[in-house]
């Protein structure tokens, strides 16, 4: 994790080999495979995120990110609880945040703080209107679970809820592609379970 190398000598494979075309994305109870903060954890299934106060008191925006990228032709699909301003949770490739909110996805770009070099408040966010699709509002239910699926292929990322697109965006080249899920710097915490990947 985070900066080591693994390194493999004489590896060999035996018996009938499978290669799943799916699997589950929260397994394994220690979230060994994720990068995260204190704030996030696995009980039952279900992954916690609470919102982060910085030492003075400011609410910091908190994600845990998952350590393998999302290559082409594969999806992740993950169900979350949604409480306005209480629960939620955003999908990120990279540092780009697509904030799924009732009147339609905007965007985020994921800051450092005030390290970060684009000098943007950690709240920013965009609409990128030719980028929406689905109806108005979306089909966010509240007080319940979501479910939301990202599917990248050639580079163009789809973003649905409930079975729903609501949004279609050509990523950069220099978006290295990793997926996180983000708590709004507003303090909202989160409730995300049944993460799956699925690709060939």
């Amino acid at each position: 994790a985070g900066d080591c190398v693994p390194v493999f000598r004489k590896l060999k494979l035996t018996g009938n080999t499978e290669i799943p075309r799916q699997l589950s994305m929260l397994d394994d109870g220690a979230l060994r495979a994720w990068t995260k903060s204190e704030a996030w954890s696995l009980r039952n299934g279900v992954l916690h995120g609470a919102a982060q106060a910085s030492p003075a008191g400011q609410v910091q925006p908190n994600h845990v990110s998952y350590l393998r990228p999302l290559l082409d032709g594969e999806s992740i699909e993950y169900e979350f609880q949604h409480e306005a301003d209480k629960l939620t949770a955003h999908p990120a490739l990279g540092r780009t945040v697509f904030l799924i909110e009732p009147q339609g996805v905007r965007l985020r770009w994921m800051t450092d703080g005030k390290r970060d070099w684009t000098g943007l408040p950690e709240d920013n966010a965009v609409v990128e209107p030719l980028n929406r699709r689905g109806p108005r509002p979306l089909p966010l239910l509240e007080g319940q679970w979501n479910r939301v699926r990202l599917t990248l292929e050639q580079d163009r990322l789809t973003l649905s809820l409930n079975d729903t697109p609501i949004y279609e965006r050509k990523m950069e080249p220099e978006n290295d592609r990793t997926f996180r899920f983000h708590c709004d710097p507003s303090g909202t915490e989160a409730r995300i379970r049944n993460v799956r990947l699925s690709g060939p």
